[in-house]
């Protein structure tokens, strides 16, 4: 069973951070950005990968793309849009889409600005290798359907 993962990241956050947590996870990567790194560690863990670098080519993939789509994994900050926002246009295409989100503020901030709902899966960047492939596993895992 191929898992379809449409990830939605503005490279221009963070990428020197996770790049030094993955390589001590043992992975070394010449691509540079942090879509790029977090896409060639969920294609090693066998995910196929729809890449998006904005909200409007994120849900143009999204439309277009004739198969599955199983989670989408995206910023809470896009320039110009949330990840929340583009999560809740994708729903109407695809209301058995899981979510994963991820931030450099903490959960706590993100959580304290009302950004996400309570229990919305989440992970805090940095993170390493190991923690993103637990955390994409974790909600694919999970029957219920994330919220927003």
């Amino acid at each position: 069973m191929t898992i379809r993962i449409l990830l939605l990241e503005d490279s221009n956050t963070d990428a020197q951070l996770v790049e030094v947590e993955l390589r001590r996870a043992g992975l070394d990567f010449i691509e540079s950005g942090l879509r790029a790194l977090i896409r060639r560690v969920l294609e090693k863990q066998g995910y196929t990968v729809l890449e998006a670098s904005n909200a409007e080519t994120a849900s143009l993939l999204a439309r277009e793309h004739a198969g599955r789509i199983d989670l989408l994994l995206a910023d809470v900050v896009l320039p110009g849009a949330s990840g929340r926002a583009v999560a809740n246009e994708l729903l109407v295409q695809r209301a058995d889409l899981k979510l994963l989100f991820m931030s450099g503020y903490t959960e706590d901030a993100i959580a304290r600005r009302g950004v996400l709902a309570p229990n919305t899966p989440f992970i805090n960047k940095p993170f390493s290798a190991d923690a993103l492939a637990a955390k994409v596993r974790e909600v694919l895992e999970n029957n219920s359907r994330s919220s927003t």
